[in-house]
C-alpha cells in the first residue's frame, strides 16, 4: 500500500456480489454467464436431494427447515415398545434405530417390554439438530 498524495481520491471499494433470482450470489463474467460459489452449489445440491420421511411425520415446510428437530433412539433388546409423548412408534425390522422428526422442545420418551424395567426420560430436541438416545433395558428380577 502506498499512501495517497495530496488531492488524490481513493479508489472505490469493491461492490457486494450480485444476487440472482434464485437467491444465489455470484458475479457476472464475460459472455453474461454467472459464476456461483461452492457454498451456493452445495446448497442447490442439498435442495435437489429427496428428503426422507420418518414414520409418518411430514417433512418441515421449505422455509422452516432450520426449525425441524429429530430424535434418534436405539433400543436393546429389539422390538421394545417406544412411546414419544404418549404416541407409539415402531422401528423397521432391519434397523434397531428409530428416527422421528419432532417439533423443537421437550419430549417425553418411554420404552417398555414385557419382562424388562420400563425406561422413561425427557429429551430436549433443539432446532436443526438430532438428539440421540441409546437405551438398554434391564431385566426385571
Amino acid at each position: 500500500m502506498v499512501p495517497l498524495g495530496p488531492g488524490e481520491a481513493p479508489e472505490p471499494r469493491p461492490a457486494e456480489p450480485a444476487t440472482t433470482a434464485a437467491g444465489r450470489t455470484g458475479c457476472a463474467i464475460a459472455g453474461g454467464t454467472e459464476r456461483v460459489s461452492a457454498r451456493s452449489r452445495l446448497a442447490a445440491f442439498r435442495a435437489s436431494v429427496p428428503k426422507v420421511r420418518h414414520r409418518g411425520v411430514p417433512p418441515p415446510a421449505p422455509g422452516n427447515r432450520s426449525d425441524a428437530a429429530s430424535l434418534s433412539i436405539r433400543v436393546q433388546p429389539a422390538n421394545a415398545e417406544v412411546l414419544i409423548d404418549g404416541e407409539r412408534w415402531d422401528g423397521s425390522a432391519s434397523d434397531n434405530r428409530l428416527v422421528v422428526q419432532v417439533a423443537p422442545g421437550v419430549h417425553h420418551v418411554e420404552v417398555r417390554r414385557e419382562g424388562y424395567r420400563t425406561y422413561q426420560t425427557d429429551i430436549t430436541a433443539r432446532p436443526g439438530e438430532t438428539s440421540t438416545v441409546n437405551i438398554s433395558l434391564t431385566r426385571q428380577p
